[in-house]
């Protein structure tokens, strides 16, 4: 007789049919049978480890024929095959389970460390020196209001180029000169109101190994420096007498983790807005609540709906439809970042208007020629016209 292991057959089946079938009526020798079951089920054990697994199954046997009225092999081993598959599926469930529970304590273990990042933010912010308010001369109590986007300062990076030259430095010149530029449109303008919108990318990040390459600081520490420097920034403005509110985004240069295993909510702009909560404690700046989601800021200027989103997330011949299909709230602002590359257009009633970058032509730009000014924008809202200032670095 041919022993040979059947399509489906388990271990167990095939190891009972050659001793029960072979072995017991004397086929084969207790040599051969270990051959056997070597041989088919592509194994190397001694012949007795099979012949021990065999003489087990003889006991179950004798133990459930009785009990359970089992009357031959074939049933027996049918049961034992349900018994092997029923093994396996709790196998793969304590498997599946064990996954589910590693990344749920990853999940904990990364809470815990932005739970202990914030708590750090907030310890620092509060040994910090008081913010001195020192109302300037020129106080700026207007009727008008403005709106000033803020993005891809990209605080940390470092470029020398033709075209540009870049690093904390140079970043901290610009950030003055926008105050400066800022103060004085708002003065010529009339303007009493001024909502500040961070629309991302403040840091450099990590989300590249390039990123990294061309950053002088680490992440964190280009954290802490920018979420100071801003906090420096609104509380000049507020200085000269402007009504303050600020918004902010989540972007892509700020999240935690490289691009390729990022979780959208782990983002070190988030810290920055914990740091300025804390910060800007003495001051009257008020910060707004993203109300629908971290990634969307909408504030009411004037009776203008105003949405704020950084745009790695959103195309700009996208993004109007979007946000009004998507949310059923009529834009009439929409202020977007990411492409360094200053841009307005009109949709209908609506307008999308893309900032500028505060850091200038790196390499990315050079290579792929987007060649253009460091700006930022500054939108005077003038009874029924927006007027656009372009506030060039």
């Amino acid at each position: 007789m041919e022993f040979k292991l059947k399509d489906g057959q388990s271990q167990n089946h095939f190891i009972w049919e050659v001793y029960t079938k072979g072995y017991k009526t004397g086929l084969v020798t207790r040599e051969r049978a270990g051959e056997i079951c070597n041989n088919q089920l592509g194994l190397d054990f001694d012949e007795s480890a099979f012949r021990k697994k065999f003489a087990s199954f003889e006991v179950m046997w004798e133990e459930v024929k009785h009990e359970y009225l089992i009357d031959s092999d074939d049933e027996l081993i049918e049961r034992l095959s349900k018994i092997e598959e029923m093994d396996d599926k709790l196998y793969k469930t304590k498997v599946k389970t064990a996954d589910k529970l590693r990344e749920y304590r990853k999940t904990l273990r990364d809470e815990a460390r932005i739970e202990n990042l914030v708590e750090l933010i907030e310890s620092i912010a509060q040994d910090m020196p008081d913010m001195r308010i020192e109302q300037k001369p020129i106080q700026l109590i207007g009727e008008t209001s403005a709106i000033l986007s803020l993005s891809d300062w990209h605080y940390g990076m470092v470029t020398n180029n033709y075209w540009n030259k870049f690093n904390t430095m140079v970043a901290k010149q610009r950030v003055e000169k926008l105050l400066y530029d800022t103060i004085k449109y708002c003065e010529t303008m009339n303007v009493g109101k001024l909502y500040v919108a961070n629309l991302g990318d403040l840091l450099n990040g990590n989300i590249h190994v390039t990123t990294r390459i061309q950053s002088e600081e680490d992440a964190l520490t280009q954290t802490m420096h920018v979420a100071e420097l801003m906090a420096w920034f609104l509380v000049e403005l507020e200085s000269y007498g402007l009504e303050i509110f600020y918004s902010s985004v989540t972007d892509n240069h700020a999240r935690i983790n490289n691009y390729k295993e990022h979780i959208e909510k782990e983002n070190f702009n988030k810290i920055i807005d914990w740091y300025l909560g804390s910060r800007l404690s003495g001051t009257t700046i008020e910060i707004l609540d993203n109300l629908i989601d971290e990634s969307i800021s909408l504030f009411e200027v004037d009776g203008k709906n105003v949405f704020a989103v950084h745009g790695h997330l959103d195309k700009p011949s996208q993004v109007l439809p979007n946000m009004a299909l998507g949310l059923q709230i009529t834009p009439h602002i929409v202020l977007m970042g990411h492409y360094h590359n200053r841009q307005e257009f009109s949709m209908g009633g609506s307008k999308v208007f893309i900032n500028g970058s505060l850091c200038g032509i790196d390499d990315y730009a050079k290579n792929n020629r987007y060649l253009g000014t460091p700006s930022q924008n500054l939108l005077v809202l003038d009874k029924e016209n927006v007027i656009s200032i372009q506030i060039n670095l």
